[in-house]
């Protein structure tokens, strides 16, 4: 007999002004998981998603 196990992932894309944050991901278990673009990660003239994320955040590397 065969198992068959499926989750149901929901994705939402972040964007700010137009500009692509990343996405959201969530399982109906609850579980989310934030993925950031790699566009926005490099870039020191990104929009300001969240004080931990601005460039001039001692640690913004390390969140993103």
């Amino acid at each position: 007999m065969e198992t068959k196990m499926t989750t149901e992932i929901n994705v939402l894309k972040l964007t700010l002004h137009s500009y692509l944050v990343g996405y959201l991901a969530g399982t109906k278990n609850g579980r989310n998981v934030l993925h950031f673009a790699e566009s926005y990660q490099s870039s020191t003239a990104r929009p300001t998603f969240s004080l931990t994320t601005h460039p001039n955040y001692p640690r913004a590397d390390k969140m993103l």
